[in-house]
């Protein structure tokens, strides 16, 4: 949403924006993301050890880097990745989930979406699944492995106190 952020705090030079995976600053506008390979790396260091079929597959919104990371426990294993070009689109996702289990063979379900969709799908046809973002445990019992969440608690306790303070000034955070 760079674009859109960067337009409104210009309008409002006196209100200080944080951008969630921005990638530009201005003095009332700091970014700031997490290095979710890092997270990704581990979630699939699950998916390597837990598939049984060497076929993991993996619903993803857009290309990015942390996509295929499961080798480090089981250089057997294969990712099979359907590009969904949507970070919320819960009857593609589901779409996906269906043609990576049935197709592709996938006995665990991945993704970098926004919607509960492909861990209700991997519940519903029986295979493990790997959350992005919020624990969906609630949502797939029985399927749920584990999920890359972020705690931006830190990140924002320190940003408020730091306006409170008025020591503002802009940034870009790349946190591990």
């Amino acid at each position: 949403y760079d674009a859109s952020v960067l337009k409104v705090a210009a309008e409002y030079p006196e209100v200080k924006f944080l951008s969630c995976a921005g990638t530009e600053t201005t003095p009332n506008v700091s970014s700031f993301y997490g290095r979710m390979y890092e997270a990704r790396y581990l979630t699939g260091m699950v998916a390597g050890a837990m598939t049984k079929t060497q076929s993991i597959g993996y619903v993803a919104a857009f290309p990015l880097p942390e996509v295929i990371m499961v080798r480090a426990v089981n250089p057997s294993a294969e990712v099979r990745v359907v590009w969904t070009r949507d970070w919320y689109n819960p009857a593609e996702e589901t779409n996906a989930v269906e043609f990576l289990v049935n197709s592709a063979k996938a006995d665990v379900i991945a993704q970098h979406t926004n919607s509960s969709a492909p861990q209700e799908a991997a519940e519903r046809l029986g295979v493990y699944s790997i959350g992005s973002n919020s624990d969906m445990s609630a949502v797939a019992p029985k399927a749920h492995l584990v999920a890359a969440v972020w705690n931006w608690t830190p990140f924002y306790t320190d940003v408020v106190q730091k306006l409170q303070r008025g020591e503002w000034s802009e940034v870009s955070y790349w946190g591990g």
